[in-house]
């Protein structure tokens, strides 16, 4: 099994980073466009931006935003020893009483995990920290089913197994934060949080908000460009989070049954949901089970969808559900 100590010392091609992945959307949110009020800061290792259309006091969705932000550090970074997930993680006994927050995350975790037959699996930490993408030891063979949730009481079976959030958490954060900038009277804005996004409303134009997403030979301007209005977009693929060792590439997107790492041409696979907590999660799942697997599940439960393979000088792009709708793929 290679490991990321392995490398580091014998390839300069790192391109991975100690943090939870950053995805691939991005909004053109860089500089202020007209009628637009542009804000941008840290969270969780990169960057979240909010492009903002209404004349409402900016500072309060800044505040919004750095205060669910630094909550959801708190309870979930693996990267934190005060963190919940972590006292979780060290826990002698089998179960403990979490936070409501904690154990939203969870529970949505748990039922992607049961849907996607374990292509997306909390418990992969271990697995995923041998190639150098994740701090979190414990069981190495450890499965999601050994975790339960009751109400707020969260088990599990082998005090070695450990929990990882870094595939959903952006995503429930970004949620809280939209849930929030609603309810302080936001209704038209678009909110990037390290390349997952959502959008409300409108652009002051009228138009429904405009992103774009990279592809193998395309820059990030000059790739995939969609619109989205009143929902969610995440995409995990191995652009910013991976590192080619003898001419193969190593991702931080494990699949437990192929621990491996086969070589693939899939580089990416975007959601849009409802949720950007399940767009989250999904994206991930999807990427996973690979090209043909992942997209007979998407079909199978109705997501919108997008994979992009890499195919010498061109991109081969396929949708499910409603994703062509929006995006000139």
């Amino acid at each position: 099994m290679i490991t990321r100590r392995d490398a580091l010392k014998n390839s300069a091609a790192i391109l991975a980073s100690l943090t939870c992945p950053t995805l691939l959307a991005s909004a053109g949110v860089t500089s202020p466009k007209a009628n637009v009020l542009v804000y941008s800061g840290n969270a969780f290792g990169s960057r979240w931006h909010l492009s903002l259309a209404e004349p409402l006091d900016p500072m309060i969705a800044v505040k919004t935003i750095t205060r669910v932000v630094e909550k959801i550090d708190f309870l979930m970074s693996p990267y934190r020893s005060d963190s919940e997930l972590t006292r979780f993680n060290n826990l002698t006994k089998g179960s403990a009483l979490v936070s409501t927050h904690l154990a939203n995350v969870a529970q949505a975790s748990l039922a992607v995990a049961e849907q996607s037959n374990g292509a997306f699996d909390p418990t992969i930490g271990p697995l995923v920290n041998r190639y150098g993408f994740s701090p979190i030891k414990g069981k190495l063979d450890s499965h999601f089913s050994d975790l339960s949730l009751k109400q707020n009481i969260l088990s599990k079976k082998n005090k070695q197994t450990t929990l990882d959030f870094c595939g959903i958490a952006k995503g429930y954060a970004l949620d809280l934060i939209d849930s929030s900038l609603q309810s302080s009277g936001y209704t038209d804005f678009l909110l990037e949080l390290g390349g997952e996004l959502i959008a409300r409303g409108s652009h002051p134009s009228g138009r429904a908000w405009q992103i774009q997403i990279e592809s193998p030979n395309h820059s990030v301007l000059s790739g995939l460009t969609g619109v989205l209005r009143d929902t969610s977009i995440a995409t995990s693929g191995i652009s910013n989070n991976s590192y080619v060792l003898n001419s193969r590439r190593y991702s931080h997107l494990v699949n437990r049954n192929d621990s491996e790492q086969k070589q693939s041409d899939l580089y990416s696979v975007s959601v849009m949901h409802s949720s950007a907590m399940f767009a989250d999660a999904w994206s991930t799942a999807l990427f996973v089970l690979g090209h043909k697997h992942g997209l007979a599940l998407a079909n199978k439960l109705s997501l919108d969808t997008l994979f992009i393979e890499e195919s010498g000088s061109q991109d081969k792009t396929t949708t499910s559900g409603g994703f062509s709708r929006y995006f000139n793929t």
